[in-house]
């Protein structure tokens, strides 16, 4: 039931928890297996009735019925029930209109479908056009500073979490088998980075995030830390990011310099909400600028990893 006039409360309440069975003989069944308008001159004297119209009829005391079905491309998408609670069948003029009102509704629906299509093509237009904007903000901060890549993390960094709504992120550079911390955006607690911000070396746990993606080549996405194996064996940079500074999804994304991997980029959310895909791919886009940016970057500034 999309809506209703004059049913009691009870019958509202029945006609919400129990649709009708479109395989029985009652009024609304009939109506969309035809396609055409359907009348019950009197339910009670219809032996055909299924369960659930006789206790619409019992809480609604009907006893005429009339079903028009809404129709779109020769196909029944509702239908129009009208009810007497005296046997009085409705007449052709009657039914006429609400044949015609029924065809009103089904243009109704149509328009709402067709602003809604418009409508996500839009979100999805204007989403691709931030995304893309996002990409040349980094690619001129590529462009205009070869040689200094903190401008660049730190904008990868401001557009990632932005775009993909995270509170935290952090760009990492590997080291052998261990990372450094190359760049943090967002207010993370001191005490969760003293340990790590300085520049000091970070060697993964094997069931750490960061372990998982050296393990995999791929982006590792943790839905709820708080329920991670890393941070159930009590590993020290997982609990602290736990209960120091609340974080719950972690997504991180791998950055290859050809098939050696040299980094990960880290974005954090300190509720319970997995990135989707398309986030997952525009973090992905936003590494592979990371390691455009390292490539053009002088081996001089000390910005290349080593392995």
């Amino acid at each position: 039931m999309a809506t209703n006039y004059g049913f009691s409360p009870e019958l509202e309440a029945f006609a919400r928890t129990h649709p009708i069975p479109l395989d029985g003989n009652s009024t609304t069944a009939r109506a969309v297996a035809s396609g055409v308008a359907v009348q019950t001159s009197d339910v009670l004297a219809d032996p055909a009735q299924g369960e659930v119209a006789r206790e619409y009829q019992r809480l609604g005391g009907h006893r005429t019925n009339l079903g028009v079905p809404l129709r779109r491309k020769g196909e029944t998408i509702g239908v129009f029930t009208l009810a007497r609670k005296i046997v009085r069948p409705f007449t052709e003029k009657q039914i006429a209109l609400v044949s015609t009102f029924a065809d009103q509704a089904v243009i109704a629906i149509e328009n709402v479908r067709l602003f809604e299509e418009v409508q996500a093509k839009t979100r999805d237009l204007t989403e691709a056009l931030t995304h893309q904007t996002a990409t040349s903000e980094v690619l001129q901060f590529i462009s205009s500073s070869p040689a200094e890549l903190d401008p660049v993390f730190e904008a990868m960094l401001v557009n990632a979490t932005r775009l993909c709504e995270a509170r935290y992120g952090v760009m990492w550079l590997r080291e052998g088998d261990a990372f450094r911390s190359a760049a943090i955006h967002g207010a993370l607690p001191p005490a969760y980075i003293e340990q790590w911000r300085s520049g000091a070396l970070v060697y993964p746990t094997p069931r750490s995030p960061l372990a998982l993606v050296m393990q995999t080549r791929k982006a590792v996405q943790v839905p709820d830390m708080r329920q991670s194996r890393s941070y159930l064996d009590g590993d020290p940079l997982p609990v602290a990011a736990v209960d120091l500074a609340g974080i719950r999804t972690l997504l991180l994304v791998p950055m290859f310099k050809e098939d050696d991997l040299i980094g990960a980029i880290v974005i954090y959310r300190q509720e319970v909400r997995p990135f989707v895909e398309k986030q997952v791919n525009l973090v992905t886009n936003f590494a592979k600028q990371a390691v455009i940016a390292i490539e053009n970057c002088s081996p001089a500034q000390g910005a290349a990893p080593t392995h």
